[in-house]
């Protein structure tokens, strides 16, 4: 995988289609970061299953996203309305292997997709003590599209 790819649960797609999970108005969704790159097919996958990073600028359950679903046509789009930006710091985790969007409260497994986030496809995680900000920029197109 590369760099920045989302790629979605196989769970969460039933879970979208039999209304486990409300995209639109009923779920608060979040995104944290966690040290392991998780697997496509996880059987109920859930925030319980992986390791959160911790460090200066970094707060447990990562941040809150605040999102959207609409209609395009005959597709639905499911997006947030903002980046999420994490602030570096010399004492910030150094360990970011993914980001995991997550749902705060669905009644089941709660996790509906997740990012690459390291230079080399899940080999050498990221840093927030690289002088750099953590940045997660939404395609202009949407999180997801069904």
């Amino acid at each position: 995988m590369a760099q920045g790819t989302l790629t979605t649960f196989t769970e969460a797609k039933l879970h979208m289609s039999d209304g486990t999970y409300e995209l639109a108005t009923v779920d608060d969704w979040s995104v944290m970061l966690i040290t392991t790159l998780p697997v496509v097919g996880q059987a109920a996958p859930d925030t319980g299953l992986y390791t959160e990073v911790s460090g200066d600028n970094y707060s447990a359950d990562g941040q809150a996203m605040v999102t959207t679903l609409s209609a395009d046509g005959l597709e639905m789009v499911f997006d947030c309305t903002a980046d999420i930006t994490w602030t570096e710091h010399a004492t910030g985790p150094d360990n970011v292997v993914a980001a995991l969007i997550y749902s705060e409260t669905a009644v089941a497994t709660n996790a509906l997709a997740f990012i690459d986030m390291t230079q080399d496809a899940g080999g050498n995680p990221i840093s927030f003590r690289e002088g750099k900000d953590v940045l997660i920029k939404w395609a202009d197109t949407g999180i997801l599209r069904y």
